[in-house]
């Protein structure tokens, strides 16, 4: 059913003038345009940085469970080879003197790594937030001989990650390259 547009009557669909106003009607025809909604398929750069982020986010996961898992392991370790150096200073002062280095050895080798894979963790936010914008911090990161003994020394699990994205850009330089010049500073 259509309307008139200057009174607004509805009117039968073969009326060629309204007939209480005398407008001449106008049909409109329906036009559909077809438009292909199917979106391009992603170019070799983009599929590289997304899979490159991918195993970043693993690498973050693997950070995170290691850092909490030291943190917390070393913290009581820590705490209960203090509190026995306490202990043990009325009775047997050379006892002590062993369980207070011991408590520092433990949060030497435990718990300050655990901390360090907490803060490297959190760090790799930044790198997730800015690689579809500027993929070469991450890049950058993932492909440091750097960052690869920062993650023997404090990595745990997270190595492995690491390593898959070291190798991964070491291999596809070209690809590297051609986001480096995609992405170049003007």
């Amino acid at each position: 059913m259509i309307t008139c547009k200057n009174c607004n009557t509805p009117l039968d669909e073969n009326t060629v003038f309204c007939p209480y106003c005398g407008t001449k009607v106008e049909v409109q025809e329906d036009i559909t345009i077809f438009v292909d909604t199917t979106p391009e398929p992603p170019s070799k750069e983009e599929l590289f940085t997304e899979t490159t982020a991918r195993i970043l986010r693993w690498e973050q996961k693997a950070y995170r469970i290691y850092g909490r898992f030291a943190t917390i392991f070393g913290a009581i370790l820590t705490g209960i080879y203090f509190f026995l150096s306490i202990v043990f200073m009325a009775m047997n002062p050379l006892s002590a003197i062993m369980f207070f280095y011991y408590t520092f050895i433990l949060a030497a080798c435990v718990l300050v790594p655990g901390i360090i894979s907490l803060k490297a963790a959190n760090k790799i936010d930044f790198y997730l937030h800015t690689y579809k914008t500027n993929p070469k911090y991450m890049l950058d990161r993932c492909g440091s001989v750097g960052m690869f003994v920062f993650s023997i020394l404090f990595g745990g699990i997270a190595l492995i990650f690491f390593i898959i994205n070291f190798a991964r850009i070491n291999n596809n330089r070209a690809t590297v390259n051609q986001i480096y010049q995609n992405h170049s500073v003007l």
